[in-house]
């Protein structure tokens, strides 16, 4: 029932140019789902994705055009992405906490850096730059990466040509007899979690 509302929410609210999130309304119609639903909370996050070259190194320039959380200098991990090879190495990006955007390749659980200043970011215009990037490959076959940050506000107005949709909805309940958190569906089927991109421009679609 959670999962039908989401997929309302998002057909009827965005999907569109002029859309708007709205974080308490979202919450709303959560909450009506089902009768047994007591309250709700959610944790929202944005996304853009964008078409990496795998022959030329080229500057990318990310706009969120809403602020990235960042309440002090060297609150790291505000940033995260899919995967994508770089130097031989399956590496994914972050950010560590005073403007630097990272490339980094996992060693059992610990993060091992291969370029410590791959980018910048602006946490106050939510901005991300990536320079001279080139990826030999990316997790999925159109050469998509998805960048994906924590918001300072979860509500979200789409501008220009932008239209919002939700991506990577995971729903859990909390058992009120039990006590215990229970992951019912991990996955959504929303317009977010389908669409691709079509061109190469990196503010041709967001997902949040």
């Amino acid at each position: 029932a959670v999962a039908t509302s989401i997929v309302a929410y998002e057909q009827t609210t965005l999907d569109r140019f002029g859309g708007k999130f709205r974080f308490s309304q979202f919450l709303r119609s959560v909450d009506l789902s089902d009768t047994s639903i007591t309250t709700s909370s959610a944790v929202i996050r944005g996304q853009k994705r964008f078409v990496a070259s795998t022959i030329s190194a080229n500057k990318y320039v990310i706009n969120f055009n809403s602020s990235i959380y960042h309440p002090h200098d060297g609150h790291a991990y505000a940033v995260s992405s899919s995967s994508f090879t770089l130097n031989g190495l399956t590496a994914y990006f972050d950010d560590d906490g005073y403007g630097n955007i990272r490339a980094y390749s996992l060693i059992g659980n610990e993060r091992s850096y291969i370029n410590s200043s791959i980018g910048t970011v602006d946490y106050s215009l939510g901005t991300i730059t990536i320079n001279s990037f080139l990826p030999t490959a990316t997790e999925n076959a159109n050469s998509e990466i998805s960048i994906t940050v924590s918001l300072d506000d979860p509500n979200v107005s789409s501008i220009r040509n932008q239209i919002i949709l939700l991506s990577g909805a995971t729903i859990s309940v909390l058992n009120d007899n039990t006590g215990r958190r229970e992951v019912l569906q991990s996955s959504v089927a929303t317009l977010g979690e389908s669409t691709t991109l079509l061109q190469t421009s990196t503010s041709s679609s967001a997902s949040y």
